[in-house]
């Protein structure tokens, strides 16, 4: 069996020839905790704006008995401060 090898971004490869930060291997290394421009966040928004949430109207997803599951794994649990306030 051949052994894998991982895609060396420290290879010297010609100018122009290769574009590193496109190909498959290395899809999503680059942009990693890269903050978008407000210009970017409002086109994002304008293009979300008047679409249908996918769970919007779901309602009885749940059985009575996964119900009283999640009921008791959350009993007891602290609450924020926020959530004793009110």
């Amino acid at each position: 069996m051949p052994e894998k090898r991982f895609f060396n971004l420290e290879v010297d490869m010609p100018v122009g020839i290769y574009d590193r930060t496109n190909s498959k291997m290395n899809k999503g290394i680059f942009k990693k905790g890269h903050r978008q421009s407000e210009e970017i966040i409002k086109k994002m928004s304008d293009s979300h704006k008047g679409k249908t949430p996918w769970n919007k109207g779901k309602t009885g997803i749940y059985s009575e008995g996964s119900l009283e599951k999640m009921r008791l794994a959350n009993k007891g649990k602290n609450l924020l401060k926020k959530q004793k306030e009110e």
